[in-house]
């Protein structure tokens, strides 16, 4: 499906076109590896939709608040996010009894009720959240910084969700991609330094596949 979507569209309006017409089969890629019911958040510097296969067929969304967790499915999560109108990231101000002095003791209580939880419509709500409230200076520096940031507010620590066979589920790498410089971006779970990546030097028209090796040990810089 990635592949394909990738292959030739230009923007989001031409994958809304080609989706259209995809038909996607339950097939195992092989006895490892399951079909699993997955969807997809496309986006390019103006728009950003969820595509995602049910059983009454495939279906087509656009995403204005431009992030996507797992399960539900879009909509359900959508209207789950009705439920935090109330968040706010600016210094908070009493409006549940304003004729009462009440103490603020700390700044940050405006986000209160924010899930902290690692479910998926607890991270769906925490990354928008944080998406919309992000502020970052314009350099590519900075955003990129802000990014990794943003992607660490809902990243999972090992041994902190355990799935119903015993392991963990963790966050095995965090990536994104600029979309002016087209420039790729990278870290590991076991290896926080960023990685980059010009794409616009590869061969992106051939037909061999490019692979390159992810480092796996943490690198850290020793102060002398």
């Amino acid at each position: 499906m990635v592949p394909y979507l990738l292959s030739s569209p230009k923007s989001v309006a031409d994958i809304k076109k080609l989706a259209a017409n995809i038909n996607i089969r339950a097939i195992n890629v092989s006895d490892k590896y399951q079909a699993s019911p997955l969807h997809w958040l496309c986006a390019d510097k103006d728009s950003t939709v969820v595509i995602e296969q049910t059983k009454d067929g495939l279906h087509i969304y656009d995403n204005p608040v431009n992030v996507l967790t797992n399960q539900p499915e879009f909509p359900s999560q959508y209207y789950n996010f009705c439920n935090y109108q109330g968040l706010t990231a600016k210094y908070p101000n009493n409006r549940i009894a304003p004729a009462e002095n009440l103490e603020i003791y700390g700044t940050g209580m405006g986000s209160n009720g924010l899930p902290g939880g690692l479910s998926s419509v607890e991270r769906f709500v925490r990354a928008d959240f944080t998406v919309a409230n992000s502020m970052s200076k314009k350099t590519d520096e900075d955003c990129l910084s802000q990014y990794f940031h943003i992607m660490q507010s809902v990243g999972q620590a090992n041994g902190c969700d355990q799935t119903s066979d015993g392991l963990y589920e963790i966050t095995q790498y965090t990536s994104g991609a600029n979309l002016e410089t087209m420039d790729f971006y990278w870290t590991t779970y076991a290896n926080q330094r960023i990685n980059e990546l010009h794409t616009k030097s590869l061969d992106l028209d051939g037909e061999a596949l490019i692979n390159y090796t992810v480092s796996q040990k943490q690198d850290v810089n020793f102060i002398q």
